[in-house]
């Protein structure tokens, strides 16, 4: 019963399923942007990352490199440090522990293509975390969005861009907005029929719109580009 009660936990957690969506539903309704949007992705659930190193580990891997790249560098990590379950033949594979990070090198994860900066950027946050400098149930008692995001980027390696991604995708905070997320400012640039990416005081205007569900309306735009007639 208890190993049962930890699956559902992790479960509802992964798809958000505490969230009820229809005051996201209500601010959304009144808005151009997201109107469209909820009518095509109805139910669409925000997917949560429960394991916070992992959170973190994708945000800093994906800083400043594309996508594809970016899960080539996720898989030979995964891969390479991660434990593996074989199941019909099929290996799946289990994220990296913190206490393994923090006994690798620099050298080894600059073998994986890994930049120096962001190896050490992760081998630092493995040590804090297996340090108990940092936990989840930290972040989950500061109950201010702000002050999340201002001791998460006091961490070497966690700027505003990669502080909100973490915020929305572990922390289950439903006013994270990524400003500086390329993917966003270029489905934004798109369903607005823009010349060029929004500005930084256009994506805070737009923002207004839908402040107290920023993270979702962030998770449906992204979806945006793949859900156009």
């Amino acid at each position: 019963p208890a190993l049962t009660e930890k699956i559902i936990a992790y479960i509802e957690e992964w798809f958000d399923f505490s969230a009820d969506l229809s005051s996201f539903y209500q601010y959304g309704r009144k808005n151009e942007i997201l109107k469209p949007l909820i009518r095509k992705l109805y139910g669409l659930r925000l997917i949560r990352l429960p394991n916070l190193f992992e959170a973190i580990s994708w945000g800093i891997i994906g800083q400043q490199i594309n996508l594809t790249f970016a899960y080539q560098l996720k898989k030979r990590l995964v891969q390479t440090y991660g434990e593996k379950i074989t199941y019909n033949h099929k290996a799946y594979y289990i994220h990296p522990t913190v206490e393994v990070i923090a006994n690798v090198s620099v050298q080894e994860l600059m073998d994986l293509k890994f930049s120096r900066r962001k190896a050490e950027y992760l081998i630092d946050i493995a040590k804090r975390m297996h340090s108990q400098m940092l936990s989840k149930d930290m972040l989950m008692d500061i109950k201010d969005t702000n002050e999340i995001e201002r001791s998460l980027i006091k961490i070497r390696g966690i700027g505003p861009w990669t502080a909100h991604y973490v915020m929305m995708r572990a922390l289950g905070v439903h006013d994270a907005f990524p400003i500086g997320d390329v993917g966003l400012q270029n489905a934004l640039k798109d369903i607005l029929n823009l010349d060029k990416k929004p500005s930084k005081e256009q994506m805070l205007s737009l923002n207004e719109g839908w402040h107290e569900w920023s993270s979702y309306a962030t998770f449906y735009i992204w979806r945006a580009p793949y859900n156009q007639n």
